[in-house]
């Protein structure tokens, strides 16, 4: 992504001040100029095409690599927290479903055969299931939301809008970073990138992201719910072999091993809150008592491929440019749990 900078120059006028004292005059010390200040012109691609965000007629919200760093995200539920309008959970089919809703639409099914009102998009590669859409990318360029109807440029189940991540590409320069993170319920999370130039044409990079949590919910019964036990990687070339002509390749490798996160009944009436009044919780607890194992597994494999080839000036064409977008993506999901978070095996 290239930022491209406008600055605005506050003047200050100064001012001579003079004034009398005792048959001596003394002039006042010139103002110092106020300090400039710069804007960063954010460039998306939400309509296709390079734009400053300031320009194009679309409601959205964007988060640039400083703003992902400065808040830490590494998997679209994260984005939610900042984004009017959108609402980003795990849902009941896993701790790698997305349950996503904007402006009042959403698909609460997790079920393969359902798709969703948002769509999930990452480096132009549609994510069609809910299943799948909930994974971690250790190194982010950029993320844009785009609130309301996009079904013209990005097809089907857009009718909410869409999330559309970036991930960074290979500068062709030697760099990296690494961070690691401690917090409480036993959080111990690093997170590893280093690109490089392989030769004058070809640009490596990789990451890594292992993400480890203790569970929130202790169960009575069995084995505690709702933990993090995951680790990604991602790679990327970028290679030049002409003017005109960019390929990039990206590799993504996901695995899980989860307990999902805990159901809990908030009402229930008739014969079931006769037979499971002690099992409903209004206020959603963080100690049940759930009957059966439980466990969620993800094993994810992606690859991506952009091919831009640019034709500069054609007739009544303006950088004209041919794109080709082709994703291939492979979820396998092994859940085991108990969606109704009752005590009993007989509902």
């Amino acid at each position: 992504m290239k930022n491209h900078t406008s600055l605005f120059v506050a003047t200050a006028m100064t001012a001579a001040v003079s004034a009398l004292s005792s048959g001596s005059l003394h002039a006042q010390e010139a103002t110092p100029p106020a300090a400039s200040s710069t804007i960063e012109e954010v460039l998306v691609t939400a309509r296709r095409r390079s734009e400053s965000m300031q320009e194009i007629p679309v409601s959205m919200t964007a988060f640039t690599s400083s703003d992902i760093a400065e808040v830490g995200i590494t998997d679209i539920s994260h984005v939610s927290e900042l984004t009017p309008n959108l609402v980003i959970l795990p849902n009941s089919g896993g701790n790698d479903g997305a349950l996503i809703c904007m402006r009042g639409l959403c698909r609460t099914d997790f079920t393969i055969t359902e798709d969703p009102m948002v769509g999930v998009y990452l480096d132009g590669i549609y994510v069609g299931k809910s299943i799948g859409s909930l994974f971690d990318v250790a190194e982010l360029e950029r993320v844009e939301v785009l609130r309301g109807p996009q079904g013209t440029l990005y097809g089907k189940n857009t009718l909410g809008g869409a999330v559309i991540l970036h991930t960074r590409k290979p500068s062709g320069e030697v760099g990296g970073k690494a961070t690691v993170t401690a917090g409480n319920y036993g959080r111990r999370d690093a997170k590893g990138y280093i690109e490089f130039p392989v030769n004058d044409e070809l640009a490596a990079s990789v990451s890594v992201l292992s993400k480890n949590r203790d569970p929130f919910v202790k169960n009575t019964q069995g084995d505690d719910r709702w933990d993090e036990n995951n680790r990604a990687i991602h790679t990327a070339l970028n290679w030049r072999p002409t003017e005109n002509l960019i390929i990039d390749y990206a590799f993504d490798r996901q695995r899980k091993r989860e307990q999902p996160m805990a159901s809990q009944m908030t009402s229930a009436s008739g014969w079931l809150a006769a037979m499971y009044g002690q099992d409903v919780r209004p206020d959603r607890e963080d100690t049940v008592s759930t009957f059966g194992a439980s466990h969620s597994n993800i094993d994810m494999t992606a690859h991506g491929a952009t091919v831009e080839y640019s034709l500069a000036d054609r007739g009544t064409f303006e950088d004209l440019v041919i794109k080709s977008i082709s994703g291939y993506r492979s979820v396998k999901n092994e859940l085991l749990n108990n969606a109704t978070g009752a005590s009993s095996p007989f509902i």
